[in-house]
């Protein structure tokens, strides 16, 4: 069972379900990602599409790095769907899958006024067959800037509609907030928490 260690675990039930994190960059989408691998003792993928994956930061959260831990590396929107697709094949095999970040290339792809809908819904299709199979799927989003100045996720109506859980991470003042926006457990709540060696600390 999919499991960050913080007080996100009493919110979210990541069972069966794709779970996004979406915010601004360094508001702490990738440490709980990095977090979620630590605690999972099965087989865990991390599709890492920016090339920010960080071996000596996944150490010091988890002390250690995982032995079943394999790191995926997607350097365009092609390969991100290549590498999803080839997932299917390892049901029955892996405990967790991690897309950091989910919505990168998809951005670009948009900017580039290329039509990658379908491609994008197939892969959101391709994750919830996985997480159907009990393999929790946790991905991140980049955000765009809306009209009344907060932001929303990249390709938000795909993922409201794909994602089962999804978190918000925000800072203001130096303050971190997680807003639980949308949970299979019907939470909606804000947890402050801040960025420490070890992950978060939530308050």
């Amino acid at each position: 069972m999919a499991k960050t260690g913080c007080r996100i675990d009493e919110l979210i039930d990541y069972s069966n379900s794709i779970s996004c994190i979406y915010g601004k960059a360094a508001t702490g989408k990738t440490t709980i990602c990095l977090m979620a691998a630590s605690k999972d003792d099965g087989k865990v993928i991390y599709i890492d599409t920016e090339n920010s994956f960080s071996t000596d930061r996944l150490q010091q959260i988890a002390g250690k790095i995982p032995e079943n831990f394999v790191v995926m590396k997607a350097r365009s929107f092609d390969e991100q769907c290549n590498a999803v697709e080839s997932l299917l094949e390892l049901k029955g095999k892996i405990s967790l899958v991690i897309v950091d970040s989910l919505t990168a290339h998809y951005r670009k792809e948009v900017q580039e006024k290329n039509d990658v809908n379908p491609k994008f819904s197939r892969q959101m299709s391709m994750l919830k067959e996985l997480a159907r199979e009990n393999i929790p799927v946790i991905v991140t989003s980049q955000v765009y800037t809306t009209k009344d100045n907060d932001v929303s996720p990249i390709g938000s109506k795909m993922l409201k509609n794909w994602c089962d859980n999804i978190i918000k991470l925000k800072e203001n003042c130096g303050k971190r907030t997680a807003c639980i926006e949308k949970s299979i457990k019907g939470n909606n709540s804000e947890i402050y928490f801040e960025i420490i060696n070890e992950g978060i600390k939530t308050e």
